[in-house]
């Protein structure tokens, strides 16, 4: 299945491998989980399918909760896309540590 995916997708799999925190095995299963993304006519449909979706839970007109993502949608694929953001952001966060730590040795 694996040599399938890599076959039919091949110009799918190279351009998701450009995109900051995913690599080959996570554009395999992005593609395998979304199916090549043909299913989709737009972000919006996609981000509907991961659950990823704002949704605003309240009660009457006095109590408003913090809107918050949705959660009703394809589970393995919404933890995919959250470590592939994660991995992209590590770089950044640990560049933001560093020289935060460094700002506050040197000010002692």
């Amino acid at each position: 299945m694996l040599v399938l995916v890599k076959q039919s997708h091949q110009d799918l799999l190279t351009r998701l491998k450009t995109i900051p925190g995913i690599g080959p095995k996570t554009a395999i299963m992005l593609v395998v989980l979304t199916g090549g993304f043909d299913r989709f006519t737009s972000a919006a449909e996609l981000c509907r399918y991961a659950g990823l979706t704002p949704v605003i839970r309240q009660s009457g007109s006095s109590v408003k909760g913090r809107p918050r993502i949705s959660k009703i949608g394809n589970q393995k694929l919404r933890n995919l896309l959250f470590m592939c953001s994660f991995n992209a952001c590590k770089p950044a966060c640990q560049q933001v540590g560093t020289t935060r730590l460094a700002e506050i040795f040197t000010s002692e």
